[in-house]
């Protein structure tokens, strides 16, 4: 795995953020990573993209031998630049392809496997070794990153997020029911906090933030505020300054 890095990790500042699907998690550390020059790592994204390997390939979603064999040899990549996180299947950039109604069922059921999340999180830990990161997805604050120097539980109500996730969709030319969508998420909540192998939970010492009804930037602002080391914060946008742009391979 080749990762954007620097020597030692002494120093590193690791913002954690977990929390529910449609709570603005991506959106809001994608913008506290332009603050702060932080790389951003889209946990989610990373399980979605072999989850899309998996339906491209035909793998049985049901099998976690043959899940765990196509991580090892699908050539699924990672690049961070400018405070965007995009996934690779090999030369192809698979981003725009990863919030599919049909990636949304197949990664519920690619997350729930021990195996799969075990080779997950040993990346994850890898990048956050070498970065200064801002890491987001469902069980970061409690497995991935639990000594991190700040972590956000980051949520909002129930209908703001079908809401968000709603426009989002519509936005990419879905036509998705409204009543068909919260069904969904909701079965995808049920799922997050009653998975076996990294659950979504509220940790100890998590700052909890209701997004709802704030903007994503004053989202941001809080959990910079809250940041170690802000006084060096770069918090005229033009970030890009700790983290160092490059490839992370898995």
């Amino acid at each position: 795995m080749d990762m954007p890095s620097s020597s030692g990790n002494s120093s590193r500042v690791r913002i954690a953020i977990d929390g529910p699907a449609g709570a603005g998690k991506s959106t809001v550390a994608k913008m506290v990573s332009h603050l702060t020059g932080y790389v951003y790592v889209d946990t989610g994204a990373m399980y979605r993209g072999l989850a899309l390997a998996a339906l491209e390939r035909g793998v049985d979603l049901e099998r976690e031998e043959d899940l765990e064999a196509l991580s090892e040899r699908c050539d699924l990549s990672f690049r961070w630049d400018t405070g965007d996180f995009r996934v690779y299947l090999g030369a192809r950039d698979v981003t725009e392809k990863l919030h599919s109604r049909e990636v949304d069922g197949a990664v519920k059921v690619v997350a729930r496997f021990p195996r799969v999340r075990q080779l997950m999180v040993k990346m994850q830990r890898g990048i956050a070794t070498f970065n200064d990161v801002v890491m987001e997805g469902r069980d970061i604050t409690s497995v991935v990153l639990p000594d991190a120097e700040l972590k956000i539980y980051l949520t909002a109500e129930f209908r703001e997020r079908v809401r968000r996730r709603w426009h989002e969709m519509v936005h990419r030319g879905e036509d998705v029911p409204w009543d068909d969508l919260k069904r969904e998420m909701a079965a995808r909540d049920e799922a997050d906090v009653n998975r076996k192998t990294g659950p979504l939970v509220r940790v100890s010492g998590a700052v909890v933030i209701d997004s709802t009804g704030k903007t994503a930037r004053e989202v941001a602002l809080m959990i910079v505020k809250l940041c170690p080391g802000r006084n060096s914060v770069q918090c005229s946008g033009s970030g890009g300054s700790r983290g160092c742009p490059g490839s992370i391979r898995a």
